[in-house]
């Protein structure tokens, strides 16, 4: 249902911004849904999450809901901005076991195009990583291990 086509870039060196596209099988109204509210963050992003969709609300997505706070996944995160059915922004952060740059807070944007009502384009760009000197890199977060947001656009 959700993919149809899928485009992912990324460029450290030059932008350190992570982009993704798909053209998802679905109205609009569906697709925001999905993305802005409990019940369907769950269907497609993680097994648990909290969401209340208001400037400064949370955005926080539950990986590993069965651990202890702090351990779960996307915690703490918050809703920046958002216009119904068009765009969603949310801070996003590390994985629980990359502790030294868990804190940093990264921004997501995510866009919604509707094409007809049955088909809506989502582009999503990841960035605000800074000029790490770590060696950490940006890398794209999901419930699948090593899949990043390819696996949700």
């Amino acid at each position: 249902m959700w993919m149809m086509r899928r485009n992912s870039t990324f460029n450290q060196d030059t932008d350190r911004i992570i982009r993704a596209e798909v053209t998802v099988e679905a109205g609009v109204d569906a697709v925001w849904e999905a993305w802005t509210t409990e019940a369907g963050a769950k269907t497609f992003f993680a097994p648990d999450c909290h969401i209340q969709l208001q400037i400064d609300g949370p955005y926080e997505m539950y990986f590993n809901p069965d651990a202890e706070a702090g351990k779960r996944g996307g915690e703490g995160l918050r809703v920046l901005a958002f216009q119904p059915k068009t765009m969603l922004t949310f801070t996003w952060n590390a994985p629980p076991h990359l502790p030294d740059v868990r804190g940093q807070r990264t921004h997501v944007v995510v866009w919604f195009k509707e094409l007809d009502e049955r088909r809506t384009r989502v582009t999503l760009t990841h960035d605000g990583w800074g000029k790490a000197t770590n060696g950490i890199r940006p890398s794209p977060i999901s419930r699948a291990p090593g899949a990043g947001w390819s696996c949700l656009v």
